[in-house]
């Protein structure tokens, strides 16, 4: 998991899944980037 990744290709790994699996699950939403943007 990325909390755990150690050394920068792991951690971009790890970061390249959980942004591809929360893109996912924003579209499957119908949220989008923006919505997100709004939130932060």
């Amino acid at each position: 998991e990325l909390a755990d990744a150690e050394g920068k290709e792991h951690i971009a790994n790890e970061a390249a899944d959980l942004l591809y699996f929360a893109l996912v699950a924003c579209t499957k939403a119908g949220v989008t980037l923006s919505d997100v943007e709004h939130v932060l």
